[in-house]
């Protein structure tokens, strides 16, 4: 009896354990699947994150597509655009994308007006040369071609507009200087107005140049702009500035072999006679003799503090010294009444002759080697004034010149044709023209523009 007890009791212990076993397996496998659910929960979730992800980037991804397939649908889109920009572009500014010409050399340019008694001088591409179309127009050719106007007035056209404008000029004068266009598109054009204006109130206007824009650079602008007014377009005569009655009387000349190779004495002497002066000529001519030369011979002071001369012209300035000579010379005069003159030959220093003027500022410069260059720059042919020899000495034609002033100096008046020894009237009417009936030389160089 009691073993069978015993024996139950294993038995209940037995399934008591049994159950407790089974019941820590189930837990076991419910948390098993637990974590598998959670496991499944963050996959899923993770999923979605990914899934999210992919659909942002196939829009991006679309959206490039959907570009290039517009650029590719619509080829022409940048030309489009370019058009658009083209269509923006200001027309006034396009004249800077112009290239210029740029000239190698320059040369000065005259525009006279004879009628009024000036000139203006500017300086223009060496390579311009003007064709007179009528009396106040010509035309600026460049390499045969017309590329602007020189016109007296302000060429102003309605067909152009000004799209800049700027000012220069000095107290006299005043340049202004246009950009104008015509035109548009195709057809667009640019150019240069540039007029030249007294400053007068009213503002007077003397002549303008329209010339193409491409053939002004920025050197030639500035040459253009650089001008000068001039109101005398020729020489001085200087009739009567020595008129006196002791000079009409006694006229002495003396110098070097200039004095001699021109033969100013004889030739003046004949103007003389011819004119029925009554006057006494002498012209001393002494080989490479300075004012010093004359002063240092007793026998010629003495002969000119006599009186005799009525008035001396004094050439041989070739250095600073003989300024002081002249000192001497100009005493001798004053003490007897005798004008002195500075005459200078053709082969003298200009230093020496403007240091003699200035410190000898009574005595009159009735300067002849400047007529003589001047009458060369305008056109006498050097080689008519000047003798082809180591000195260049003066010739007979360069001797009339001389005795031309002199006579018109002292006699107020102009000489009258004469039968001369030294060279004949007619080679001299033929080398000097007008000059030998005005005493005037013309400012005018050749390709000068006149307007009249």
């Amino acid at each position: 009896m009691c073993k069978t007890n015993n024996f139950k009791k294993i038995i209940l212990i037995l399934l008591t354990a049994l159950m407790c076993l089974s019941h820590v397996s189930c837990l076991e496998q419910e948390s098993a699947k637990t974590g598998t659910e959670d496991s499944d929960l963050e996959e899923s979730r993770n999923c979605e994150d990914s899934s999210d992800k992919g659909e942002t980037n196939f829009e991006e991804s679309a959206k490039e597509t959907d570009t290039e397939a517009l650029a590719e649908t619509n080829p022409v889109t940048e030309a489009e655009t370019e058009n658009e920009q083209t269509e923006t572009v200001n027309e006034d500014d396009l004249y800077l994308e112009i290239e210029c010409v740029s000239p190698k050399e320059y040369k000065k340019q005259q525009f006279f007006f004879s009628n009024d008694g000036f000139y203006v001088n500017t300086t223009i591409p060496n390579d311009w040369t003007f064709s007179k179309v009528s009396s106040d127009v010509f035309n600026v050719i460049r390499n045969g071609k017309p590329i602007g106007t020189a016109t007296k007035n302000d060429g102003a056209d309605e067909q152009w507009s000004a799209v800049k404008r700027s000012e220069t000029g000095g107290s006299s004068m005043k340049t202004v200087v246009y950009v104008e266009k015509r035109g548009t598109g195709d057809s667009l054009s640019f150019r240069y107005r540039i007029t030249y204006a007294k400053r007068t109130e009213p503002e007077d206007i003397l002549f303008s140049l329209c010339i193409s824009y491409a053939e002004i650079s920025a050197g030639t602008k500035l040459n253009l702009c650089s001008t000068s007014l001039s109101n005398r377009f020729e020489s001085d005569p200087g009739i009567g500035i020595l008129k006196s009655e002791r000079a009409q009387k006694s006229i002495l000349i003396i110098g070097n072999s200039f004095v001699n190779s021109s033969a100013i004495g004889a030739t003046l002497r004949q103007m003389c006679q011819a004119g029925a002066k009554n006057t006494e000529i002498t012209a001393i001519s002494r080989g490479y003799a300075h004012v010093s030369t004359y002063t240092s011979d007793e026998y010629f002071m003495n002969e000119v503090r006599s009186g005799i001369y009525g008035i001396i012209f004094v050439c041989g300035f070739y250095s600073n010294d003989e300024s002081a000579s002249l000192f001497e010379l100009e005493r001798a005069c004053k003490s007897v009444g005798t004008q002195l003159v500075i005459f200078p030959a053709h082969n003298e220093p200009r230093g020496c002759i403007d240091l003699a003027v200035s410190e000898h500022k009574d005595l009159v410069l009735l300067d002849w080697k400047q007529e003589i260059d001047t009458l060369i720059k305008y056109g006498v042919d050097k080689w008519d004034m000047c003798i082809d020899d180591v000195h260049l000495h003066s010739t007979p034609l360069a001797g009339f010149v001389g005795a031309h002033m002199i006579y018109r100096a002292v006699f107020g008046e102009l000489p009258p044709r004469a039968e001369l020894t030294a060279i004949p009237t007619s080679t001299v009417i033929q080398k000097l023209g007008k000059y030998c009936n005005t005493g005037s030389i013309s400012y005018m160089e050749d390709g000068a523009v006149e307007f009249k």
